[in-house]
């Protein structure tokens, strides 16, 4: 059976992740080479990761390297 909706017509669960969302995660919006997301997202499903969290992770382990050369 279909959630009800609120009386503005939205989902309230939609609402509330979307608020969530908003107060605790920033969005980084980048642009890949074509198919790179099909490259990353094979080598995230073999880590049993997200893109988000394989790429956050990449990142990471790449300031980790930068702050022990300072």
């Amino acid at each position: 059976m279909p959630r009800s909706k609120r009386a503005d017509g939205k989902n309230a669960r939609t609402v509330a992740n979307n608020k969530y969302q908003r107060e605790n995660y920033d969005r980084i919006n980048i642009l890949a080479p074509l198919n790179y997301k099909t490259k990353v997202k094979g080598y995230a499903e073999k880590s049993n990761m997200s893109i988000s969290a394989y790429i956050i992770k990449a990142v990471e382990e790449k300031i980790e390297r930068e702050e022990s050369r300072a």
